[in-house]
């Protein structure tokens, strides 16, 4: 193995033969041949069984770009001295490539999330060649939107592309929201905040903070959270660690069963997860796909209380519930756009927790309340979205299976506005669920900022008590989302319950309004 420079000129001897051209016996590389690695051996078998010129050439251009980073093209020129002369044309050699930030995300950064385009290699076509997994990854930022332009110029195949990224809040996001989508005993009024850091130390790593309460009795129900994401785009992975809390503090007197005087329930939830995610390669389905692999860990520190207190204020019941329960977890994710117009998610993950698994401290109250120490949870969702002439169409399912009596913190919320909606007070959960989603969305209405939708819910509960009855609900509702001005927000939709609405009950025989209405009001700067 040699490598030549400035000129590779190979004499051989021996091999006499003729073509339409002519006689040859030797070859000369002139041209780029700078930093070329070749094998004289191999040349001198292409010289020996190629006697067509555009074969020869068509074997030496391969030889060439099998032991060098950069594409070559080879042409031959003339014939001199019974040698042929081959010249060596370097492609995409005027190459440019530049990186544009914003304030908050820098050229670096910028350059940093797309590694793979200092590996210096080409399409046919000239462009720059890059990983789509890493561009896939800069673009899950969400405060930066990550954007690459070419300009070709397809004779000499040179190619500038510009990468650049748009970023209209900035790295920092905040926001605050109102809501009624509450408990009862807390009046339904809720408040919420965020912040959102999408560049914390300048490589996008991602700090997220949430908090939610109520404005009727705030110190007896709020929860927070803290997250951080942080991505290895050359490793193409991600890293991430999440923590929340969560308290309730209840005291019904209202809409009991005869008897009842008052029922209070008091609840903690603690929880710290770490969770990795690796990006697989692109498949090339349709016009972006990414699948991630995910893995996590968590720990679970939940603390209950209930009392139910009968006439006169006798104790009719009192339970209090500790466990403290780790887990961990595998699963797959995916975004597929089969076209512009249409987008695919998909996510199945499975859990697994045990008061074998490191971190587990408390759970002799699992098998004191019936429930198994060791078990399996499954989660799946599959969503799909269609504009149409700038309508859009979106279903999806979602939903969790178990085959064990898991304990009521793993239970999947059936009616919620996140869920089927329409139903407030009867709180549905179990720990076997499918629901689907259907909504359509209207175009927007000019200069108002204003779009109609309407949508369909539908939800299947079952337990593995026997004691514990199974159900279906369902509702169909009609709603509006308006943007009077920059940052603000409106999300407004009556619903009204149709399958087994009775669900919604107040207790004692009393029905709620079988039409509700919900509303939330948020504003980012």
């Amino acid at each position: 193995m040699k490598k030549y420079y400035a000129f590779l000129s190979l004499f051989l001897s021996g091999y006499v033969f003729s073509n339409e051209i002519g006689m040859y016996k030797g070859i000369h590389l002139i041209g780029d041949v700078g930093n070329i690695i070749i094998d004289d051996e191999s040349i001198s078998k292409e010289l020996c069984c190629n006697s067509e010129i555009d074969m020869l050439v068509k074997h030496i251009e391969y030889l060439i770009n099998v032991n060098n980073i950069n594409k070559y093209s080879v042409a031959p020129r003339v014939l001199l001295n019974d040698k042929v002369i081959l010249e060596v044309i370097e492609l995409y050699k005027n190459k440019k490539i530049y990186y544009k930030g914003t304030a908050d995300y820098s050229d670096q950064n910028i350059e940093a999330s797309l590694p793979s385009l200092k590996e210096n290699k080409f399409h046919e076509d000239g462009r720059q060649w890059f990983e789509q997994r890493e561009l896939n990854m800069a673009q899950e930022n969400p405060l930066k939107v990550t954007l690459m332009h070419y300009e070709l110029e397809p004779e000499t195949k040179s190619s500038t592309l510009t990468v650049y990224s748009h970023a209209p809040y900035g790295k920092r996001y905040n926001y605050i929201a109102v809501d009624n989508y509450g408990s009862r005993h807390l009046n339904y009024g809720r408040f919420s905040l965020g912040h959102i850091n999408a560049n914390l130390s300048g490589n996008d790593d991602v700090l997220t903070f949430n908090a939610l309460s109520s404005f009727k009795r705030p110190e007896d129900s709020y929860a927070f959270n803290l997250s951080y994401l942080y991505p290895f785009y050359k490793q193409h992975q991600t890293l991430g660690m999440n923590l929340s809390y969560s308290h309730t503090d209840s005291d019904e007197k209202n809409g009991l069963l005869n008897g009842l005087d008052r029922k209070t329930a008091q609840g903690n939830l603690l929880q710290i997860g770490l969770n990795w995610s690796y990006y697989l390669p692109t498949l090339d389905i349709g016009i972006k796909d990414q699948l991630k692999f995910n893995a996590g860990y968590l720990y679970r520190y939940y603390d209950q209380r209930s009392r139910i207190e009968a006439n006169q204020g006798a104790l009719a019941l009192d339970n209090n519930f500790r466990v403290g329960l780790a887990g961990v977890n595998i699963g797959l994710s995916g975004e597929i756009k089969p076209t512009l117009s249409s987008t695919v998610l998909f996510n199945v993950n499975q859990a697994y927790y045990s008061d074998q698994i490191p971190g587990s401290n408390k759970t002799d109250d699992l098998s004191k309340f019936g429930y198994e120490r060791n078990y399996n949870l499954t989660s799946y969702s599959l969503s799909y979205s269609q504009d149409i002439k700038n309508w859009n169409i979106k279903t999806s399912l979602e939903g969790q299976y178990s085959a064990n009596k898991i304990p009521s913190l793993d239970y999947h919320s059936i009616a919620s506005v996140y869920s089927v909606r329409g139903f407030r007070y009867s709180g549905l959960s179990s720990d076997k669920s499918i629901i689907w989603r259907s909504e359509i969305t209207t175009p927007e209405y000019s200069n108002l900022n204003l779009k109609n939708y309407i949508f369909y819910d539908w939800g299947k509960f079952s337990y593995n008590d026997s004691n514990r009855q199974d159900g279906i609900v369902s509702s169909i509702g009609l709603g509006l989302k308006v943007t009077p001005v920059k940052g603000l927000n409106f999300d407004l939709f009556v619903a009204r319950r149709l399958y087994n609405a009775k669900l919604d009950s107040l207790d004692n025989g009393k029905m709620s309004d079988k039409v509700s209405f919900w509303g939330k009001m948020s504003y980012g700067f």
